[in-house]
């Protein structure tokens, strides 16, 4: 199922914000519903499958009580983001043990190639990113899943952006390492 295309005259993430602080309901449903998928997607990355809907309404009720403190409406979709990498923080934090994807079924597989390759491809990927320690973790997710370059993970997770491309590249290096048994070490090359 795909997701139609934004109409050209609708509303910005920024106008919706405002018209929803102006007093209209409806304004804050769209932004639910522009957003949804995106943000069910990155909660089932970083908290796994049985945890994503909690997860994704917690983002959205805070949302929805906080909005009036956002003080630049164009940065909706970052803040969204940063509430939402918060909440799943907490949410890692508080349980005991590894992330475990009970059903990994429920992830979009790419639509080419062998279904049942595919799927066990998929389903080692998502374990090997359980696997990355959370800072890694979120850099890869958001760099991959989200498309957003260093600097907007750097603000997003208030780190400094050569942090951020640190994480992203030793989080790449372990899943390389881990999928493919690929090694990045210089010093295991021989001369």
């Amino acid at each position: 199922m795909t997701v139609p295309a934004k109409p050209p005259d609708s509303a910005s993430d920024a106008d919706e914000v405002r018209a929803f602080l102006a007093g209209d309901e409806a304004a804050f449903e769209r932004l639910v519903d522009r957003h949804q998928r995106t943000l069910l997607h990155l909660c089932q990355r970083l908290v796994g499958a049985s945890d994503a809907a909690d997860l994704f309404q917690e983002v959205f009720l805070q949302c929805y009580r906080m909005v009036h403190q956002l003080r630049e409406p164009e940065a909706f979709r970052a803040w969204l983001l940063q509430i939402t990498v918060r909440h799943a923080r907490r949410r890692q934090q508080a349980r005991p043990g590894p992330l475990a994807v009970e059903e990994p079924e429920l992830f979009a597989a790419p639509a080419v190639g062998d279904p049942l390759e595919l799927a066990d491809e998929v389903a080692a990927l998502r374990r090997a990113l359980e696997r990355l320690p959370p800072r890694q973790r979120e850099v890869v997710v958001l760099r991959h899943d989200q498309g957003l370059s260093f600097a907007e993970i750097a603000a997003l997770l208030e780190i400094r952006e050569d942090a951020a491309r640190a994480n992203h590249y030793q989080g790449m290096r372990r899943l390389r390492r881990e999928l493919l048994g690929a090694t990045d070490d210089r010093s295991e090359e021989s001369p």
